[in-house]
């Protein structure tokens, strides 16, 4: 049975989201003992953005998430919460805990006094599990230093260097900071990565060790960054880049990427102490240009599924980044079913109430155009269009309520299927107002956002079923359902 709070017509059944009230960039990810945390930026007190708390929420398996109390509060020696990341200390480098250690995290500090904004690194510890967060007492640990564009701090071990590091975006570059005790920083060395634009502000950068698909199973570091952007007519800004990293500098040897080409993508992060060696990350589902009016109640933002990374090299040389949904969701399939040849070109009815993985497998290199239709009874509907010889991939979110909201809402987005992806199939997890599409063998992603007045309860399927070998349909059972 499901619980009525979390039963919304736009609430996600398979995404996590807050109870109620505003929330944007997923904080603090870590895996410790058995459980996966997960803090997010969160206003307590209304669906709009204001001072900014860190909300929490726990999970054991990456899915099905339990909202728990918030964890860090704004204070005065600091201001607001600002977005940061979390590290286990447990050899106690900081000097802060017993001798097991325990949950560290560094924030970004936010103070606006007369028109002017100051941001600062601070430090917080958790001696309860991580419930709770408690300020360090001679916070700051790195100060403002004048700037207001200073935050994001993403903190790791390296453990070749026997420091701690820290990558934060100071404006139009990062900024890399070395440590030993978590409490007194000095920076290391500054970093532009080619090929994001001179306009841009760097936000939310994560640099991390990716797992490779090649056999030698080397990992490969990569830096990604999110891209302020307000314009509501292109991608929410993400990119990312392969290179080497010695524990003091990054150098960029690929160029620059797009980590998600639709347009609701934002603010990824990865998980901490991920102890079978996977590269895990989530990232917020919403543009900066309507995330302040998107029509949902009582609630407003949402967690994409969490994603395992793999880097995998083609035929030339050059690495690519690997996106799939985490293999936890496999658990929440219901029973599935497969399209047959007198299925194509008609409507047929889903369950409108579930998520849903459309999976299709084995399309032929030359197909003109596979439409994917969901639609309900009142004629709206999101439409995801592939064509194979045209090397393109679309979601058309047209028609839907979105006017109601927001003009340029309305959009296609599209994107071009890599050349060199070794096969075209895609998985579509459609989930009441979210679309995660993932192509290319996960080499291509697109993230966006549609709302409908009623949920979507049939999916049409036009094209020739031919020239596919196989698409299957799997609902998927609610994270919010009780026994």
């Amino acid at each position: 049975m499901k619980r009525a709070i979390y039963d919304e017509v736009q609430r996600p059944q398979i995404h996590y989201t807050p109870k109620k009230n505003w929330m944007n960039d997923p904080n603090g990810c870590i895996h410790v003992n058995g459980i996966y945390h997960l803090y997010y930026q969160y206003h307590p007190f209304s669906s709009q953005w204001g001072p900014m708390h860190w909300g929490h929420a726990v999970s054991t398996d990456l899915i099905s998430w339990e909202e728990l109390q918030i964890a860090l509060y704004p204070d005065d020696r600091c201001g607001m919460a600002f977005s940061g990341s979390a590290v286990l200390d447990g050899e106690n480098t900081s000097g802060l805990f017993d001798t097991e250690g325990g949950i560290a995290v560094l924030y970004t500090g936010h103070t606006s006094t007369h028109g002017t904004q100051r941001q600062q690194q601070c430090l917080a510890v958790s001696h309860d599990d991580g419930k709770t967060l408690v300020p360090y007492e001679h916070n700051p640990v790195i100060p403002s230093m004048g700037r207001s564009d200073f935050r994001d701090p993403k903190v790791f071990r390296h453990d070749e260097s026997s420091s701690w590091v820290m990558v934060i975006s100071a404006g139009k570059h990062l900024e890399l900071y070395r440590s030993t005790d978590l409490k007194q920083w000095e920076l290391a060395s500054s970093c532009v990565l080619e090929g994001t634009g001179e306009h841009h502000l760097y936000e939310c950068p994560d640099l991390l060790l990716v797992p490779s698909e090649d056999s030698t199973g080397t990992a490969r570091w990569m830096m990604c960054v999110s891209l302020l952007k307000d314009d509501v007519s292109t991608a929410g800004g993400n990119a990312y880049a392969f290179g080497a990293f010695d524990g003091y500098v990054f150098t960029q040897s690929e160029r620059l990427k797009t980590f998600d080409h639709g347009y609701d993508f934002y603010a990824m992060q990865s998980w901490a102490n991920m102890d079978d060696g996977r590269a895990v990350i989530i990232g917020w589902i919403n543009h900066w240009g309507y995330a302040h009016v998107t029509p949902t109640a009582p609630w407003r933002g949402g967690m994409s599924i969490p994603r395992e990374l793999t880097a995998k090299k083609d035929a030339d040389g050059t690495w690519h980044l690997v996106q799939q949904p985490v293999a936890e969701l496999q658990a929440y399939h219901l029973s599935p079913w497969q399209l047959g040849l007198d299925d194509y070109n008609r409507p047929l009815p889903l369950d409108g109430g579930r998520a849903h993985e459309i999976r299709m497998e084995g399309m032929a290199a030359d197909t003109d155009l596979l439409e994917i239709c969901l639609s309900n009874p009142c004629d709206q509907q999101v439409t995801v269009r592939i064509s194979t010889r045209d090397l393109l991939l679309s979601v058309d979110r047209q028609h839907t309520c979105c006017d109601q909201f927001d003009q340029e809402f309305a959009s296609v987005i599209e994107a071009a299927i890599p050349t060199t992806a070794a096969t075209l199939d895609v998985t579509i997890l459609v989930d009441r107002s979210v679309l995660e599409v993932f192509a290319a063998g996960g080499m291509l992603v697109l993230t966006n956002l549609f709302f409908t007045s009623q949920e979507l309860d049939h999916i049409t399927v036009t094209g020739d079923g031919k020239r596919i070998d196989r698409i299957t349909i799997t609902p998927i059972r609610s994270i919010w359902e009780t026994t």
